[in-house]
């Protein structure tokens, strides 16, 4: 699960962001382009993930992976989508869909603007609490735009003035918004490797529809950055109040984040997050509408703002041709006026290994346990699995996977049990060749993610 502050915007490009990477002259830019075209071929023994009336069967799906990356004096892009169409058969609709995420930076007055334009397009569920499969599928899209003003101070200090856009959009929740966001923040560096900064932001978020309530929230922060050789910390400590319409409460609290990394030798890291933030885009979790193609009324829980603590932590080891990865995940959901609180925890293992000089294997099992107050229910989500690929020639990629997929729950109704066998082959049609593949780093990959 992922949550931001109050509309804090992922680094992200859409049509907008690739249009500008056009726009602005090749030469100036040396843009690196990939290109892949892929037909994934799977088969899963219960394509709708129901506990009842299982169906077996084939989903074939055709697409292409788009990557760009740009780093220049002035202009720093990247680019990565994922477009496929998924014909699914067994009276399931057909469904298209575009993934991944893009930024474009151009510094336009060197140290003192920049531009910036971002997007982030992922698939989520509809109703919050069953699974991603068919029926139950829908796109968000997340597009930012806007630009910093750097202005100088004596010393090296300066203060940044910043003006963007959010805006934020579902296919079928009613979720919609526009955020106008203002933030300044005064940076006072010590040396090229450390600072602090006093940062203040103000978000105005304007939802589409008229059930769900605006609101503003004003923060203030104090942040701390250093970098070593072998260490990097990031922490920032403050206060937000949320100021909502229509008669709703105020709410306020302590809010900052943390994130620390450690290169403990040439061969292991180590990674350490938490946040503590309000936010109210909630379609992955207990409000949204709660049965597909349910009527929405006015008593319908649409976007509620909530108070969201998440800490992660993260283990990377390199020993010989393996690489071993161990991770854990913590959030808390903590809503100010609905009973839709919930808890989850994660865990994560997975190994990689390079076979041979053409062939790459991993090992991996993902366990997910998520409790909801509203009515007791308590759901355990775990996958495991295997892939394989192989990379014989320079342009053509060949690989497999099989997934097995379980969910539990008090919720007799939401259990199910899931086999699912993958065979894609893709053809580079320009560009480098990306270790591991455009899809080891697009949102969406092959089939379903871990819900």
């Amino acid at each position: 699960m992922h949550v931001t502050t109050v509309r804090k915007l992922r680094r992200v490009s859409s049509p907008t962001t690739v249009a500008l990477l056009v726009v602005i002259p090749a030469p100036a830019l040396a843009l690196d382009l990939t290109l892949e075209a892929f037909h994934e071929a799977e088969y899963s023994n219960n394509i709708g993930r129901t506990s009842t009336n299982e169906d077996d069967g084939w989903i074939q799906q055709p697409g292409f992976r788009f990557s760009a990356n740009q780093d220049s004096s002035t202009v720093s892009a990247a680019a990565n989508y994922d477009a496929r169409r998924r014909f699914q058969g067994n009276g399931y609709d057909d469904e298209s869909t575009v993934t991944g995420s893009g930024n474009i930076e151009w510094r336009a007055l060197r140290d003192l603007l920049t531009l910036e334009a971002s997007n982030y397009r992922t698939e989520s569920t509809i109703s919050a609490r069953g699974s991603l499969a068919p029926g139950n599928r829908q796109e968000i899209s997340t597009t930012r735009a806007g630009g910093t003003l750097k202005l100088p101070s004596f010393s090296q200090q300066h203060l940044d003035l910043g003006y963007h856009y959010d805006f934020y959009s579902t296919d079928e929740t009613a979720s919609d918004s526009t955020t106008e966001i203002a933030t300044a923040s005064y940076v006072i560096p010590f040396s090229e490797t450390r600072r602090v900064a006093l940062n203040a932001n103000r978000s105005d978020v304007d939802f589409d529809n008229d059930l769900s309530s605006d609101y503003v929230s004003h923060e203030g922060n104090f942040q701390f950055v250093t970098s070593g050789a072998d260490t990097e910390l990031d922490v920032a400590l403050g206060y937000t109040e949320v100021d909502r319409s229509d008669g709703r409460d105020n709410t306020s609290g302590m809010t900052g984040h943390l994130s620390f990394d450690w290169h403990v030798r040439a061969d292991a890291t180590a990674s350490l997050t938490y946040e503590r933030a309000f936010d109210s885009r909630s379609p992955r979790y207990a409000v949204g509408i709660p049965i597909p193609g349910e009527e929405v009324t006015d008593d319908s829980s649409l976007d509620e703002v909530y108070v969201s603590e998440l800490a992660s932590g993260t283990w990377t080891q390199v020993f010989g041709r393996n690489q071993l990865t161990v991770g854990a995940t913590y959030q808390d959901i903590d809503y100010e006026d609905v009973t839709s609180d919930q808890e989850s925890t994660g865990l994560n293992l997975s190994i990689d290994r390079r076979l041979t000089p053409s062939v790459r294997g991993s090992l991996f099992t993902y366990l997910d346990k998520t409790e909801f107050d509203v009515d007791g229910r308590e759901d355990d989500d775990w996958n495991s699995g295997v892939r394989l690929a192989w990379e014989g020639f320079d342009r053509l990629t060949i690989s497999m996977s099989a997934t097995y997929f379980e969910r539990s729950s008090d919720l007799a109704s939401a259990e199910y049990e899931e086999w699912r066998g993958l065979l894609a082959i893709t053809y580079r049609l320009f560009g480098k060749r990306v270790p591991g593949g455009l899809a080891s780093s697009s949102a969406s990959g092959s089939g379903y993610p871990r819900r």
